[in-house]
């Protein structure tokens, strides 16, 4: 089983140039890696939440000034509606009292430290 040079060749030829491309991608790639990065992040962990609340305050900043223009579309045009609204969000505060007393109610009788008064 003789290997000449001639079968070789594709195989050195396609390893050169993937090795040619991952080092012109790494050269001119400006990021560190993510790797790198951890490093750092386990040697100040102070990094991580600096990063992290960066990425907030613009989210936060972002929503801020969206949250105007969008409740303008969800605002009831008239009275009728913003009555109709007002009648069911205080139906809805009722039927959520109801449960919660109720639900306090099967855990007082489940935990049997409910008192029969006779």
């Amino acid at each position: 089983m003789n290997i000449d040079f001639a079968q070789i060749l594709p195989f050195a030829v396609l390893g050169f140039v993937t090795f040619l491309a991952w080092f012109a991608f790494n050269f001119f790639s400006k990021q560190e890696s993510r790797a790198n990065e951890r490093l750092e992040e386990l040697r100040d962990p102070r990094l991580r939440e600096r990063d992290r609340s960066s990425k907030q305050g613009t989210m936060e900043s972002m929503l801020e000034k969206a949250a105007p223009k969008l409740s303008v579309a969800l605002q009831p045009k008239s009275e009728l509606e913003q009555s109709v609204l007002k009648v069911r969000l205080a139906g809805k505060a009722k039927e959520l009292e109801m449960n919660a007393w109720s639900s306090y109610m099967r855990a007082m009788i489940s935990s049997n430290e409910f008192l029969f008064v006779e």
